[in-house]
């Protein structure tokens, strides 16, 4: 879902930043997306770890030129097990 989410906003003119843990699916995307003409960048981010995604706002607004228009969370999370009291912040 990530993906096609990631080059159809690349298709319609938008820069697209792509986040993952590892460049190797994210960075193919990106890839794929600047061969076509469009503008992307990739940055790693842990999205269960705040200081990362605070990083990663930070990286977006830099990367945007001090602007965000629309955020896409294309992570997904499958609740299995045992629930931790703090488990939104984790996400």
């Amino acid at each position: 879902m990530g993906a096609a989410a990631a080059e159809t906003l690349a298709e319609c003119g938008t820069h697209v930043l792509v986040a993952s843990r590892g460049r190797g699916r994210g960075g193919a995307v990106v890839e794929a997306i600047r061969q076509r003409g469009g503008t992307a960048d990739f940055v790693v981010a842990e999205l269960l770890d705040a200081d990362s995604v605070r990083q990663l706002a930070r990286q977006a607004v830099e990367l945007g030129d001090g602007r965000v228009d629309t955020l896409v969370n294309g992570a997904g999370i499958y609740p299995l097990g045992v629930h931790r009291a703090d488990a939104a912040e984790r996400v």
